[in-house]
């Protein structure tokens, strides 16, 4: 977001907060545990930060957005060429 919004994000309200561990009493699980699942974000997190946003910086969301990017451009290359080669 910090990113993909300049001068939005409020990094002074920025907070560490991670879902549920497997171990956690309740119905929400974290992924690879029991399959129980949430809708929202908030279900799993008071804030509905899922994570340690205090670490985020523009940089790495920089950086993330051109990675995901690429690689989507790079699937989307292959989906391309799998479906001409598919025609002949």
């Amino acid at each position: 977001m910090l990113a993909a919004t300049e001068g939005v994000v409020r990094m002074d309200r920025a907070v560490c907060e991670y879902p549920a561990r497997p171990e956690d009493p309740g119905e929400l699980r974290p992924e690879n545990a029991p399959a129980i699942f949430s809708w929202i974000s908030r279900d799993i997190s008071q804030s509905g930060t899922m994570g340690d946003a205090t670490a985020a910086s523009e940089e790495k969301g920089k950086r993330w957005m051109e990675e995901a990017s690429s690689a989507l451009a790079q699937r989307i290359i292959e989906l391309c060429l799998s479906l001409s080669q598919t025609k002949d």
